[in-house]
């Protein structure tokens, strides 16, 4: 597998729906693992005329999980989190014991739901990729996350890596990174809490299990850190990254 710093522009912003959320959603700042994944094969199929998402009952997206290892982010600035009462869809939602009991399938399912939206006009995100997909799968890339959240790649290239060991000191990280990695931070970041990558989000019809969640650091814009174990240090031309040792 290979390292990519990926480029990509944002035209309103983007909504990435929490796994949990029934008929209010809130939207991840970051994208999970999951969400790039499934951009990813998107992507791939799109580009070799597979136009087909339902098979045997699970996404296309399930046959790539294991080709995308890892990824982390950066943003130019910060997106505007929040919830919109104007923009509603009609998609599938998991009930709970709290809502009203109806007697078909059908209704179960689907109702309006109202959205999360992050803004985040003509924003840049760049994203270290680690896959080996190829580049031109990744220049396919045009939404990350809701169908409107619509993006445009600007560049790909390949970046370099290397192990560090447990208590490096890091400078100039502008990338999301998992919090158990690092012993002492120091800068500005926010925290987001996103869920691991999981199959069961690719299986149509049937409520994911045994999920469990990361906390991810954000730089706002950039860190300095002192590694808590061992991990793999990407050299990007927008700062550093750093990322589990089994990414490497």
């Amino acid at each position: 597998m290979k390292a990519y710093l990926v480029t990509l522009r944002f035209h309103w912003g983007y909504s990435i729906r929490n796994y949990f959320a029934s008929k209010v959603t809130d939207t991840y700042i970051i994208p999970p693992l999951n969400t790039l994944i499934g951009a990813l094969a998107m992507a791939n199929c799109a580009r070799n005329g597979i136009h087909v998402e339902n098979v045997s009952k699970a996404s296309n997206a399930k046959n790539f999980a294991s080709r995308v290892k890892y990824a982390a982010f950066m943003f130019k600035y910060k997106p505007i989190k929040f919830t919109s009462l104007l923009r509603y869809s009609t998609s599938i939602y998991w009930l709970t014991e709290y809502d009203v009991q109806v007697e078909t399938r059908t209704s179960r399912l689907f109702n309006a739901i109202q959205f999360g939206l992050n803004s985040y006009l003509n924003g840049i995100m760049n994203m270290l990729v680690i896959t080996d997909l190829d580049k031109a799968d990744l220049y396919s890339i045009n939404r990350l996350g809701s169908k409107e959240s619509i993006i445009s790649i600007i560049s790909v290239k390949e970046v370099s890596y290397k192990r560090i060991d447990k208590g490096s000191r890091i400078k100039n990280v502008t990338f999301s990174f998992n919090k158990n990695l690092a012993e002492k931070i120091l800068g500005n970041y926010f925290v987001e809490i996103i869920p691991s990558c999981n199959e069961s989000f690719y299986n149509f019809f049937t409520q994911p299990t045994n999920i469990t969640t990361e906390s991810f650091c954000i730089p706002n814009p950039v860190v300095s850190l002192i590694t808590a174990k061992e991990a793999c240090l990407f050299s990007t031309e927008v700062g550093n990254c750093i990322g589990p040792v089994d990414s490497c």
